[in-house]
């Protein structure tokens, strides 16, 4: 059930890989559920509870995610990069946003809207590369979710 600052839309209807999933619930206010200022070196996959604070419902099979990178310094390292993934799974590909030398410059800012799914407790996990010589900012803000 939706709270006071989500949206059901019903009306919506989402097929992911062949299967329909509804509802849609929508968040009127996006919490940021995971924030890391000034990093210069990798965070290795690290679980992120979207449940803890009520962030989504006991049903929700994925969520809908805003991923944002800030490369405060860029280095000599190829790239950057924040990712997410379905908690215990090691797919080969994966939603994330990836600043590459060529395209960025000190202070832009990265944005990738990402569906990824969640496990039975509502874990996703999230992994920061920092490229030699970068120094970022990252966050991840819910959007909404699937039930």
């Amino acid at each position: 059930m939706p709270g006071s600052s989500e949206w059901r839309l019903s009306s919506v209807t989402v097929y992911i890989n062949g299967v329909e999933r509804a509802p849609v619930i929508w968040k009127s206010t996006a919490p940021t559920v995971m924030s890391d200022d000034n990093r210069t070196v990798g965070l290795a996959w690290t679980d992120l509870d979207l449940n803890v604070l009520t962030w989504t419902s006991d049903h929700a099979k994925f969520a809908i995610l805003l991923l944002r990178m800030r490369s405060i310094t860029v280095g000599s390292g190829s790239y950057s990069a924040l990712g997410v993934r379905k908690n215990g799974t090691t797919p080969s590909y994966y939603p994330l946003v990836k600043p590459y030398i060529e395209a960025a410059a000190n202070n832009d800012r990265f944005y990738a809207f990402v569906i990824v799914g969640m496990d039975s407790d509502q874990v996703i996990e999230y992994k920061i590369n920092v490229g030699t010589g970068w120094e970022v900012d990252t966050d991840i803000t819910l959007l909404g979710y699937i039930e």
